[in-house]
């Protein structure tokens, strides 16, 4: 009897330490399941959220606007300056540029387009009586090693389209520069100076009488708060040395530029983006929209909506996974916890 005892006491620790070690490794799984559901997830935030490649950009056009279009003139040549924003922390990229060239509607005429290749503007405000620069000056032919050119080309009259910033030319006259003809020009970030020139018989204006040399010029178009300011130039009389030949003079046409997409999309400007006193308002439209939208989805709960909502300002330099997109995948691996198929394991086992 007591040999059978001994054999059965065996048979139940046997059975006793089988259980034991099943539990162990039930334990361990449902735990290492835990842990690797988080991890998966992490990694996930992780993939999306790290983007090692450039921004998003969106392309947007701006327009002139003149409160008096009977006074447009036509002339060789003008030297201006472009300024970005004071917020705006990234610059802008100029793609083309659209202008108004009336002789070519009889004959085919020849066009170039120069950047100064430092940044800055073209000369220094001050001006002496002589129309010179003070400290600086690089309008002239002797000073043409201070430009590189960004575009060139010959205007047809089959290439000319009508546009909204001359609507009292009797045929259309408007050229806009094929964005692959023209290298990309950066404007510097946080109220940085570039300078242009177009060298080419076309139309531009006189500023009102309280404007002046590089104060911004009325623009109609997309409201958007990364616009570059467009600033009052000079007509460039075919880039002479003689200073006293500049005259000051207004932009005639369109702008295009590229920058980062903003989170919201900007809005649709119909007035001048610079405040005058009251007058007609502009009737006509923005002259281009974005190229993209960018408007985020509806987003779902949990980890889902951290995961599926895109970042249109987004750091190519970020390796952390935000606080929030942690916090929404934190509480999805709870709720799997506490509300998923595993759950009953979890409440057993924890």
């Amino acid at each position: 009897m007591s040999v059978i005892c001994l054999r059965r006491q065996s048979r139940c620790r046997g059975r006793l330490f089988v259980a034991t070690f099943a539990a162990a490794i039930i334990f361990q799984v449902v735990h290492s399941r835990n842990y690797t559901s988080q991890e998966q997830r992490q990694l996930q935030a992780q993939d999306y959220f790290v983007d090692e490649g450039p921004p998003i950009t969106c392309s947007f056009g701006t327009g002139t606007y003149h409160y008096q279009v009977d006074g447009f003139t036509q002339g060789e040549g003008l030297v201006f300056a472009m300024k970005s924003k004071d917020s705006d922390d990234n610059g802008v990229k100029i793609l083309s540029l659209g202008f108004h060239v009336p002789d070519a509607t009889s004959r085919n005429v020849d066009f170039q387009v120069y950047a100064l290749k430092q940044d800055g503007y073209y000369a220094d405000p001050i001006r002496n009586s002589f129309n010179e620069g003070v400290s600086y000056d690089y309008r002239g032919k002797a000073q043409f090693d201070e430009w590189e050119m960004i575009s060139d080309g010959t205007i047809r009259k089959s290439d000319l389209i009508a546009s909204d910033t001359n609507p009292k030319a009797n045929e259309p006259d408007f050229y806009k520069i094929p964005p692959g003809t023209f290298a990309a020009t950066e404007i510097p970030p946080n109220g940085g100076v570039r300078s242009f020139y177009i060298s080419t018989s076309l139309l531009y204006t006189d500023p009102t009488l309280e404007k002046g040399i590089n104060d911004d010029q009325l623009l109609v178009g997309v409201n958007d708060p990364a616009s570059p300011k467009l600033l009052i130039g000079e007509g460039a009389s075919g880039f002479s040395d003689t200073k006293f030949m500049y005259k000051t003079r207004q932009f005639v046409g369109k702008f295009f530029y590229q920058t980062e997409c903003a989170t919201e999309a900007p809005s649709l400007s119909l007035s001048p983006s610079t405040s005058k006193p009251t007058s007609s308002s502009p009737s006509f439209s923005p002259s281009d929209i974005p190229t993209k939208t960018p408007t985020p989805p509806a987003q779902p709960a949990g980890a889902e909506a951290a995961l599926s909502f895109p970042l249109l300002e987004c750091d190519p330099n970020q390796v952390t996974v935000p606080q929030e997109v942690q916090d929404a995948v934190s509480e999805q691996v709870t709720d799997t916890v506490t509300n998923g198929k595993d759950a009953e394991d979890f409440d057993n086992f924890s």
